[in-house]
């Protein structure tokens, strides 16, 4: 069985800096809390150690800069087929 998983992709966002963002996962979101309105964090990164953004740097971080990261995270982009995948 194939598979894929949603690589990471550099953003330079005003306010928040350097970092990498992937597409969710079907585990991050089946993982996530109902209530929890950052369940996204796991999927942002600092581009210049690859540290996780951590939840608590979120919260801290104005409210504006969270939510276009928020918005960059859960932005539709194409999925690619796997290598020698026909993508039908």
């Amino acid at each position: 069985m194939s598979t894929t998983t949603p690589s990471w992709r550099a953003l330079d966002l005003d306010g928040v800096g350097a970092v990498e963002v992937r597409r969710p996962t079907l585990r991050d979101t089946v993982e996530a809390k109902t209530d929890d309105p950052v369940w996204w964090v796991r999927c942002v990164r600092w581009r210049d150690t690859q540290a996780p953004l951590t939840r608590d740097e979120v919260l801290d971080m104005d409210a504006a800069c969270a939510g276009a990261l928020a918005q960059e995270v859960i932005r539709p982009r194409p999925i690619q087929p796997p290598s020698g995948g026909s993508g039908d």
